[in-house]
């Protein structure tokens, strides 16, 4: 098969593509076709007196 890197896969060819993203040291998975945005992570900002 031809390496099509960067390319989305083509309908029926029961391939699966990923993304991939890390929670602390844990790597984790899901199908690109349950993602409907990526955000990405903004710094905490502490209040203090809360929980």
């Amino acid at each position: 098969m031809e390496n099509k890197q960067g390319i989305l896969l083509e309908s029926g060819t029961n391939e699966l593509e990923i993304v991939e993203f890390g929670i602390g040291t844990n790597k984790f998975g899901i199908n690109v076709i349950k993602v409907k945005e990526i955000i990405n992570p903004v710094p905490v900002t502490f209040v203090p007196h809360t929980q």
